[in-house]
């Protein structure tokens, strides 16, 4: 129940909010405007919240959804960009979990890394989906 709670803070991260509800409401929005950017969005949550809780972040930071939200971004992102579902499956774990890395890095250095991971991230993704044509 605790991690449902979580990720459903993540969904509300993306607008900078930390309501369940709201996380539920986008989730619903998601499933109806694309079931692939719902799930590619989920993906991005769990692959990011499964990274986070390796890093042993502080718990505040973790059960408010903020190691999550980039992730959510960046399977959204990708699932506009790149239509092959089992590569985007695996760019969007991959990108999460740097993502997760990344935001670590800048939050334990006292930075506010906000939306800035998922950025740089989906921009070095989309990148190389113009040389590797993915």
């Amino acid at each position: 129940m605790v991690y449902l709670q979580i990720l459903l803070k993540a969904f509300s991260q993306v607008f900078f909010q930390e309501n369940i509800y709201l996380g539920a409401l986008i989730i619903l929005g998601l499933l109806i405007a694309s079931p692939i950017a719902l799930l590619l969005a989920l993906v991005g949550d769990i692959s990011s919240l499964i990274t986070a809780n390796f890093l042993n972040v502080q718990k505040e930071a973790f059960t408010s959804g903020h190691y999550a939200f980039n992730g959510i971004l960046i399977g959204t992102a990708i699932s506009f960009y790149i239509k092959d579902l089992p590569l985007a499956l695996v760019l969007t774990i991959l990108a999460s979990m740097l993502a997760t890395l990344f935001y670590h890095q800048l939050f334990k250095n006292n930075l506010t890394p906000l939306a800035s991971p998922f950025i740089l991230i989906t921009w070095g993704v989309l990148f190389l989906a113009k040389f590797i044509h993915f």
